[in-house]
């Protein structure tokens, strides 16, 4: 992780008390990026813990990150529930093989229209 220019804020020469640090992220989120950063296991996070942790990657230039949570969007679990979300994630995140993954699958969406609504959509106007 990359704290170069962090650390001498919260460690000054002539300091003798601890240093501390508020973050606006949770310990829970926190423990989670440890975990991946240090490739502890699999990743059974959700789908926000995912965008979560990509933003916080991304917020302190954590090298890395996005390669690991690549992986990470591409469970099945997430392609074939929700590839929408998970196409305009990697979007937002630069990870354009995975957009591009992502993307191929919507085509498996159930229809999105609905007939009846259509209908009365139409007779109004």
């Amino acid at each position: 992780m990359d704290f170069h220019g962090l650390l001498p804020q919260l460690c000054p020469a002539d300091s003798g008390s601890k240093p501390k640090v508020t973050m606006q992220e949770t310990s829970a989120l926190w423990d989670k990026l440890v975990r991946v950063y240090l490739m502890d296991g699999e990743l059974p996070y959700t789908l926000d813990d995912v965008s979560a942790l990509l933003e916080v990657g991304r917020k302190y230039n954590i090298a890395g990150m996005p390669a690991r949570m690549r992986y990470a969007l591409l469970q099945p679990a997430f392609l074939k529930t929700e590839p929408i979300r998970v196409h305009l994630t990697a979007i937002a995140y630069g990870l354009q093989d995975t957009a591009r993954t992502a993307a191929r699958l919507t085509h498996k969406l159930p229809n999105l229209h609905h007939a009846a609504l259509n209908a009365q959509r139409w007779a109004h106007d």
